[in-house]
């Protein structure tokens, strides 16, 4: 069975991504960053929240906007975000 990767998205100055990437990196967890300022403005990455953590096309945290930008204000700790990857397999 193909590991999902897992990709933490962003915009560049949110405070929030850097909690979020405290807490992954305290986790141990390997992630690939991707900043939405440089994807195109059609790109479907567009439309998540800063910080949001996907596991191949599923939300750990933060969320889908349907509109570009957003904050993701509800971060997890580096515990929970473990219980939430378990349970997604």
């Amino acid at each position: 069975m193909k590991s999902e990767s897992l990709k933490l998205i962003y915009f560049e100055g949110c405070p929030n991504a850097t909690i979020a990437e405290a807490n992954l990196n305290t986790a141990g967890i390997k992630y690939e960053k991707i900043c939405q300022d440089r994807l195109d403005e059609n790109h479907p990455y567009k439309k998540f929240a800063s910080p949001t953590l996907l596991k191949g096309d599923r939300i750990v945290f933060g969320s889908a906007t349907g509109i570009d930008g957003g904050c993701s204000l509800d971060l997890p700790a580096a515990s929970e975000i473990k219980v939430r990857l378990k349970k997604m397999g």
